[in-house]
C-alpha cells in the first residue's frame, strides 16, 4: 500500500530537491499536488458502478447518479418491441449460400445486402429490449423515450464512480501515476514565484544563472507524459460503455 499522507509530502519534495525546504514547498503547497493528483487518478481510473430507479408515471427525466459518480454512461430501458424469427431452414440455407468463406474455420464473409440489413434489424431489436428509449443528458441526468406509463419499471444505468477516497487509500497499480501527476503539478507550482530563480548573486560580486524555471517546466512536462502513459488504451471491439 502507498505510504501515509506525511511520507507522501516527503517523497515530493525529495523529487523536486527541497528535501528539507518546508518554506518553499510547504505542506499546503503539497497537499494541494497530492489532491489534484488523486482527482486526475479518479478520473481516468474510475471504476463502472451498476445503479438503478424505477420509474414513475408521465415523468421522463430523472437524476439517478450516485453522489460519489462522475458520469452516466449507459442506459437500459425496456421499450415494447416485436420480435420477427427467421423463416427457418430455408433461411439458413439461403444465408449460407450467398456468403463467402474466409478461413478453413467456418468464418464467412455476406455480399448480399439484404442479409447484412437482417444482422441490423436483429441489433435493432436488442437495443430496443434492452438498451434503448433511455437518452444521457450532460453525463448525469436521464431522459426517456417513451414516456413512462402507470406500470412501473426497473430501468438500469452503467456509471463512472470514484475509485479512491483519500491519498491514503491509492493502491499499488495507481501508485506511479499518481506520483508522476503529483510531480508535475508541484514542478508547474515551483516555476513561478520563489522557485523560478533565473539567477542568484552576491555582495562579493559573485552571480550563479540556474534557469530553475525552465527545468522545472521541463520536469513538469516529462512527469505528464509518464503519467499519460499509464493511462488506459482504447480496445477494440463491442464493449459498455
Amino acid at each position: 500500500m502507498i505510504d501515509s499522507q506525511a511520507n507522501q509530502r516527503s517523497f515530493l519534495r525529495r523529487s523536486v530537491g527541497h528535501a528539507e525546504d518546508t518554506s518553499l514547498v510547504s505542506d499546503d503547497l503539497l497537499d494541494d499536488c497530492l489532491s489534484q493528483a488523486l482527482r486526475e487518478v479518479n478520473q481516468h481510473f474510475a471504476k463502472v458502478g451498476v445503479g438503478s430507479f424505477d420509474t414513475v408515471e408521465d415523468q421522463q427525466q430523472y437524476t439517478p447518479i450516485p453522489s460519489d459518480g462522475y458520469e452516466i454512461t449507459k442506459i437500459f430501458y425496456p421499450t415494447s418491441s416485436d420480435c420477427v424469427y427467421p423463416d427457418g431452414l430455408s433461411s439458413a440455407i439461403d444465408s449460407y449460400r450467398l456468403s463467402d468463406a474466409i478461413d478453413d474455420f467456418g468464418t464467412r464473409r455476406s455480399y448480399e445486402p439484404s442479409i447484412v440489413a437482417g444482422f441490423y434489424q436483429g441489433r435493432e431489436f436488442f437495443d430496443r429490449t434492452f438498451g434503448n428509449g433511455g437518452y444521457v443528458l450532460n453525463g448525469t441526468q436521464v431522459y426517456l423515450d417513451p414516456v413512462p406509463g402507470s406500470t412501473v419499471a426497473t430501468v438500469y444505468f452503467l456509471f463512472r464512480q470514484e475509485r479512491y477516497v483519500s491519498v491514503a487509500d491509492v493502491e499499488d497499480i495507481h501508485v506511479q501515476p499518481y506520483y508522476a501527476y503529483a510531480q508535475a503539478v508541484l514542478h508547474e507550482a515551483l516555476a513561478v514565484g520563489r522557485g523560478a530563480l533565473s539567477s542568484v548573486s552576491s555582495s562579493g560580486g559573485v552571480g550563479m544563472t540556474t534557469k530553475a524555471s525552465g527545468h522545472h517546466l521541463a520536469m513538469a512536462e516529462k512527469m505528464r507524459k509518464r503519467f499519460e502513459s499509464f493511462l488506459p488504451v482504447l480496445m477494440p471491439g463491442r464493449m459498455w460503455p
